[in-house]
């Protein structure tokens, strides 16, 4: 463990690193003043970081007055990350370069039921990630279930009837961190941009085969005390309403989640070609029998019980934005029953300054998993 000067150096390094990814083009003076170091100090971690092809030179600066500063960048290629997401029939990879691109993306059928066969899955693709790309920060996991990123274990998966899976221990031979996340806060650090820069505080509501949430503050996601703030999904929203799964009636999850929302469908007569996935937006999966009557009036009440589910959230925690991820967000019958429920049923000031996105497309957990190893890359150790 490093201590004194030494840690000092390690955490500084850091920060310019960080600054420098999420700022693309910049200078040594503008680093000077923006993180508050001494000019020797940044002017040795650049000399350091040059020499090593961390970054490079990428032109001058000649606004303003006094000398011309020099501009400095990234090189994005000196890093790569991977990101994984756990589904029910495959796996999602990643593989983005130091400023979060993705360079390689792939989906690969797995039979997930049993833990042994996605680890040797994992390992068969880090021996080919590892020929391709050579400085590689780590492995994030995105799994559907209670996590403890922690330790890198997964208490329990309903979705996948997994249990007490230790994906650090598992995965030791790979010789790079690991980090694990459940799915849906994986996918609230997805880079897309639907949100501003600089958003004080985000709840993330993720509908897919389920629903899960996530409440971000600045760039930070809010665990809780044993791992489970966020779990929208079992938020009661009709007290006689369907038996969900965790034995409770009239769950937000039980009422919006696709696999209800497709058998509910079917009962009207819309008929669907059904995604085993999950993944698609509903709007490319029907076929429509009777037009889009029964289809709106679905939406209509998803929407009511999402809004009150979302009016529940704004009264807690007060939210400056609040983005919604469905598979039902193309359609605009869903869109307006949310924003109208949602407001007539919260707090009127607080629900004025709330901010409500519909997320499109949706966001990767996966490309959010291999964000977090590079934030934690950047986070000196202590």
């Amino acid at each position: 463990m490093k201590k004194g000067p030494a840690l000092l150096r390690e955490v500084n390094k850091k920060r310019v690193l960080a600054y420098l990814r999420t700022h693309n083009v910049s200078s040594r003076q503008e680093i000077t003043e923006s993180l508050g170091l001494s000019k020797n100090t940044v002017s040795l971690i650049i000399d350091e970081f040059h020499k090593q092809g961390v970054i490079s030179e990428v032109g001058i600066d000649s606004i303003g007055v006094g000398r011309p500063r020099k501009k400095i960048a990234i090189n994005p290629n000196i890093f790569f990350s991977v990101g994984v997401h756990i589904r029910h029939y495959s796996i999602e990879v990643v593989v983005t370069n130091y400023l979060g691109t993705i360079v390689d993306s792939r989906t690969i059928k797995v039979e997930i039921q049993d833990p042994d066969h996605f680890f040797k899955e994992i390992e068969m693709l880090w021996s080919e990630l590892e020929k391709k790309y050579e400085t590689i920060l780590g492995l994030g996991i995105a799994v559907p279930g209670l996590v403890d990123p922690e330790q890198g274990l997964l208490h329990y998966s309903v979705h996948l009837g997994w249990e007490n899976v230790n994906f650090v221990e598992r995965l030791e031979s790979l010789s790079v961190p690991i980090q694990v996340f459940n799915r849906v806060k994986a996918a609230a650090l997805s880079p897309v941009k639907v949100i501003p820069e600089g958003a004080e505080s985000t709840f993330y509501l993720r509908i897919d085969e389920g629903v899960g949430g996530a409440l971000v503050l600045n760039n930070d996601i809010l665990n809780g005390f044993s791992n489970t703030a966020g779990e929208i999904g079992h938020l009661s929203i009709q007290a006689d309403g369907p038996l969900c799964s965790c034995g409770q009636h009239g769950c937000l999850e039980r009422l919006v989640s696709l696999p209800f929302v497709v058998e509910e469908l079917k009962e009207r007569g819309v008929h669907l070609l059904y995604d085993e996935e999950q993944t698609k937006p509903l709007s490319e999966l029907l076929f429509i029998q009777d037009g889009f009557k029964a289809l709106n009036q679905v939406m209509e009440e998803i929407g009511q019980h999402t809004g009150a589910g979302l009016a529940t959230i704004i009264n807690l925690f007060n939210p400056q934005y609040i983005v919604v991820d469905s598979p039902y967000n193309g359609i605009e019958a869903f869109k307006q029953s949310t924003l109208s429920s949602m407001m007539n049923k919260a707090l009127s000031h607080p629900a004025k300054h709330a901010n409500l996105v519909f997320a499109s497309p949706s966001l990767s957990s996966a490309w959010g998993m291999a964000l977090a190893v590079i934030t934690k890359f950047e986070t000196p150790k202590r």
